[in-house]
């Protein structure tokens, strides 16, 4: 196990091998259902270009691409990148990965679609950082494209909120311990992970994002909001709903 970085950039170290350990009920089940969501809501066809931002392990890119959209996923994870070639070798059309930053992305104005998917958003300490990857997302998005933007809903994580939790797996017990700070605008998970007698120690910090928080985001970068969504099935967002899901166009 690597050494732990510092809270300002957990994010660098943290999505690897032992994160999907952790987490291995993130499968391609639900990436396949939310997808087909989009892609019927939206009413999207073949040749459509996506950009899955980041990508993780290609679970998103790869449902895309099923459908016939041309996808393009990047990850800051090395890691990730390369599970992500991995599950998709042999598919057509074949999504391209990189790796690379969200707030400074190596692309051109090209995607009819961008999405950052499952709480991707709100990685950093500073608004100034988080709003520099929003408007990367928006700086890469086609005339009348539009952005989809995968958040955790803060009213529901405050209903539903439990200070501690434990996972054990065949290879690892992690205790992890949960904080509201921010005034309930930040949630910070303390990961101790145990593996074989190793330990590691990971501090997750992550902005939570209202609704006013999007609508003024989207006004100061030129967006029209379409509506909100509440959960992976398309339905309309309210402070009870599971997920907070903003759709925008440019």
């Amino acid at each position: 196990m690597s050494a732990p970085p510092t809270v300002s950039d957990w994010y660098q170290d943290w999505f690897d091998e032992d994160y999907l350990a952790l987490y291995p009920h993130r499968d391609d089940r639900e990436a396949v259902c939310f997808v087909e969501t989009i892609w019927n809501k939206l009413k999207l066809e073949a040749g459509i270009t996506v950009g899955d931002l980041p990508c993780g392990t290609g679970r998103h890119s790869i449902a895309f691409a099923k459908l016939g959209a041309q996808v393009t996923g990047l990850d800051l994870s090395e890691v990730m990148i390369r599970l992500a070639q991995e599950s998709a070798a042999g598919l057509y059309p074949q999504p391209r990965f990189l790796q690379g930053d969200l707030r400074e992305l190596p692309f051109s104005t090209e995607f009819e679609l961008v999405v950052n998917l499952f709480t991707s958003f709100g990685y950093f300490e500073t608004e100034s950082e988080n709003e520099r990857v929003f408007a990367e997302l928006v700086r890469v998005l086609l005339p009348d494209g539009t952005l989809l933007i995968d958040t955790i809903n803060p009213f529901w994580l405050i209903d539903n909120f439990s200070p501690q939790e434990i996972i054990k797996t065949d290879e690892y017990e992690a205790v992890i311990a949960k904080e509201l700070v921010e005034d309930n605008r930040r949630v910070i998970k303390k990961v101790h992970l145990t593996r074989q007698s190793q330990t590691r120690d990971i501090t997750e910090s992550v902005r939570l994002y209202q609704t006013e928080d999007f609508k003024n985001l989207i006004a100061r970068h030129g967006l029209h909001l379409l509506e909100f969504w509440g959960d992976y099935d398309g339905s309309l967002y309210s402070k009870t709903t599971p997920r907070l899901i903003l759709l925008a166009r440019k």
